[in-house]
Order: C-alpha cells, then structure tokens, then sequence
C-alpha cells in the first residue's frame, strides 16, 4: 500500500469515528495534509531554478556559462542566465588563473661571465694539450740511452718505465696546479680541481673546460688540441723506436 493510500484510510477512518458536527474541520484538515503530501512528492519548481549563491561565485544576472555546480564542487553546471539547467560536467584540473611562465633565470655565475670577460687560454694549458706527444718522446729517449749501453734485462727496463711514468705524473699535476692559478689570476672566479689529472690528462682538460665555458669562449680548445696529439703519438712513438734500433727503412 502507498503512503497516500494509507493517509487516505487513516483519515477516512478518523472520519467515520467523529461526529457529523466536527466532519467539516476534519474535510478541512485531510485536504491540508493531502496539500502537504502532494507538495512534498512534486515540487513545484525544480531545485535547479534556484539563484546562485554567492559561494558559488554568481547571480542571477550572471552570464549564462560553465560554474561550480553549488550541490557538487567537483562538477561544473551551466547557468543559462536565469537559473541552473541539468547539464553537467567534471571539473577541469587546471593549473591557477593567475599561474604565468616564468624564464629560466640563469646562473649569477653566467651573469658575471656576461658582463666581465675571463681566461681560456694559458701557457701550462699547451703543455697539458701536448702530452701525448712529449710524453712519448720522453719515453724514446730513455729507451735510446738504456739501449745505447748494450742489451737491457727487463728487470731494469720495466722498472725504469714505471719510475718515468710516475715522473710525468708528478710534471702533470704541478702544471695543473699551475693552470689553475693562472685563470683565477686571469679572472675566472671558478676552476677545475688539479687532482683531477691523476685520472688523466684529458678528465682534467674536460672538466676545465666545462668551467672555463662560463667565463670565457675558446674553453674547449685544449681538449681538440689533446685528441690531435693522442692520434699522432702512437705514429711518434713506432718511428721513435725504429730510429732508435735502426730498422728505419733508408
């Protein structure tokens, strides 16, 4: 049974237990509750056709458009102008209104390099871009004098390499430290650490000149000119020996 049905037969009931004197008050008071009932199942207006409020950011004389729906803030509901329609959408997950682009800003390092020029180039930095070669001739020249005094056991040989190897080392990083202090002389205001060249000639070349980049231009020149000489030196190095023992062909 309905719930009208069932307020119909209680108030039919009440009715029937009355006296025909109060029948009138008691017609009256079903018709309200009937009137209370029916407003209650069908509204007369839709909820929608309410004004905006003004949490959701409008009124009635906003313009028709796309707002938060007031019932749910994840949802947008068009506003036709006058009031809220039935169609709905998901709110966009939009970065803020207010939210701009903002430049790369660079780095106060590269701003100082802009307006006060540094130092690329420096005397020991050739000297560290020619290893390859003056190394090897260092190396022809032991091989020359121990060979000029007969034939050598490698006891002796390997050993004396080893001991020059070490030697070059040493020369390398004093002439890093060397190089290091000339550009910070020269106005560089950062410079590759000198240790790095006990890895190798061409880490510390590298790393210099990825410091040297931001103060001067020409920072990678000691690295091509390094690569240049590492191609020629094993060239330097075969027709050094083959002078040395004579098999040079005339």
């Amino acid at each position: 049974m309905h719930s009208s049905d069932t307020l119909a037969f209680r108030l039919t009931a009440r009715f029937e237990n009355r006296d025909h004197t109060d029948s009138l008050a008691y017609v009256v008071a079903s018709l309200r509750a009937v009137s209370r009932l029916g407003k209650g199942l069908f509204p007369a207006k839709s909820a929608y056709s309410l004004p905006m409020s003004d949490s959701a950011g409008a009124t009635p004389t906003t313009p028709a458009g796309w707002y938060k729906d007031p019932a749910d803030s994840a949802r947008l509901r068009w506003w036709d102008g006058s009031q809220w329609t039935s169609t709905v959408q998901n709110a966009p997950l939009g970065r803020p209104a207010e939210a701009a682009y903002v430049p790369f800003q660079r780095s106060a390092q590269i701003e100082q390099a802009t307006n006060s020029p540094g130092l690329a180039y420096t005397r020991t930095m050739w000297w560290i871009s020619a290893q390859p070669i003056w190394g090897v001739v260092t190396q022809v020249m032991l091989f020359a004098l121990v060979t000029a005094f007969g034939s050598v056991p490698a006891a002796i040989l390997v050993p004396g390499y080893l001991i020059l190897n070490l030697a070059l080392l040493a020369v390398l990083v004093g002439l890093a430290f060397a190089d290091r202090r000339a550009l910070l002389q020269g106005g560089n205001q950062s410079a590759a650490s000198p240790w790095w060249m006990l890895l190798s000639p061409l880490v510390y070349l590298i790393l210099r000149a990825r410091q040297v980049a931001l103060w001067e231009e020409g920072a990678w020149a000691a690295v091509l000119w390094w690569s240049i000489a590492a191609v020629l030196s094993p060239v330097l190095a075969i027709l050094g020996y083959f002078a040395v023992l004579g098999v040079l062909p005339v």
